[in-house]
């Protein structure tokens, strides 16, 4: 509640109507064990019940309310305070364009808008990839990551923008203009823009990369190599060989193994196997291992891990070890049965083991 607190006596000092005591009681009454999503809507509400209805004025208190970009008052609010006042903007803004998009551009600076502006990018596509285009010249490196960050075709937990699963192009606009940012946290978001949108369009990020390799600097490099982790993953061929992971490649395997047949929840198991350069060349490799979860219907669904990039020297052998631990996490459901593992090197599937993962004691 401190965040809420300090909010509510910014708000009142910008606007001393504002029923500060009864926006506390609101929110404090119904705040219970509401996930932080579910919180940050419920200030918003809050917002919207104890500030004026006219849009355009509440836009200007909220603004008004606000401490200045990275200051000592920001970090006493908690950035995530901004959230439920970007999330007011999304909501309640639809039809005021310039007011709520020049809003979200002062609330990113704080904390970031990326969520919000993507309900504008639905509504208004053309004139909201324009002031994006804007903002990924800004000085200000929070400015020019709203323009990558908000406009991923599939960013996680943000509402979907299908016409960029279709057609990314306005989006690769943009990230051409951001490739080499000189802030991380901006050459991160391009690459994982990049990431996004490989996953319907990979023939497209690839020829895009292929230009962006043309003396590349080791910054955009890393941006390169981050873009590709889906399709390295899936083994696509193309933008593992535009790495340097040639498919074709003269490698064996033996002696692929696994420490135990079975095991209990809880417990864990050893995969080792050897990889053996048959070629006459040196052989430049990336080696994943795949693991076939079983699912609650008795199929199998397949997570690829990485493991290792080597450079494997004609006929040397190296031997590989990777401990697989079976525990609650939680971003997977464990179910009995045969659990397959495979090893894949250049996205070459070169061959797999099982484990039986038994059924769980109450």
């Amino acid at each position: 509640m401190n965040g809420v607190l300090i909010l509510s006596k910014r708000l009142k000092t910008v606007y001393p109507p504002f029923d500060d005591e009864g926006f506390k009681l609101f929110i404090e009454s119904r705040l219970g064990e509401l996930s932080f999503n579910e919180r940050s809507y419920l200030i918003s509400e809050a917002i919207e019940k104890f500030l004026p209805d006219d849009f355009e004025s509440t836009a200007q208190i909220l603004l008004d309310s606000l401490p200045e970009p990275r200051s000592t008052e920001l970090k006493e609010l908690g950035a995530f305070m901004i959230l439920p006042l970007s999330n007011f903007i999304s909501r309640k803004g639809l039809n005021n364009f310039d007011t709520s998009i020049n809003a979200l551009f002062q609330m990113t600076l704080r904390c970031s808008a990326e969520f919000d502006i993507r309900h504008f990018i639905a509504k208004y596509p053309l004139e909201t990839m324009k002031r994006l285009e804007i903002l990924a010249r800004n000085s200000d490196p929070a400015a020019r990551r709203l323009a990558t960050e908000g406009s991923r075709p599939r960013l996680p937990w943000g509402m979907r923008l299908q016409q960029f699963v279709i057609d990314p192009t306005p989006v690769l606009r943009i990230l051409e203009i951001l490739k080499d940012d000189p802030s991380l946290d901006v050459r991160r978001s391009v690459a994982n823009n990049l990431n996004d949108i490989s996953k319907d369009n990979p023939d497209v990020v690839v020829e895009t990369l292929k230009r962006w390799k043309i003396n590349a600097t080791p910054e955009r490099e890393w941006v390169i190599n981050h873009s590709l982790r889906t399709l390295f993953k899936k083994g696509h061929k193309a933008s593992l060989e535009l790495q340097g992971f040639p498919p074709d490649i003269n490698v064996a395997l033996e002696d692929l193994s696994l420490s135990k047949n079975e095991i209990d929840f809880g417990e864990a198991l050893n995969l080792s196997f050897n990889l053996i350069n048959n070629g006459n060349s040196d052989a430049q490799l990336m080696v994943d291992f795949g693991i076939h979860f079983k699912k609650a219907n008795g199929s199998n669904q397949l997570k690829v891990f990485k493991l290792s990039k080597r450079v494997l020297k004609p006929g040397e052998t190296i031997k590989f070890s990777k401990k697989i631990s079976v525990v609650p996490i939680t971003t997977r459901v464990y179910y009995p049965g045969e659990h397959i593992v495979d090893v894949r090197v250049n996205g070459n599937l070169l061959g797999s083991v099982s484990f039986l993962l038994h059924p769980f004691q109450s």
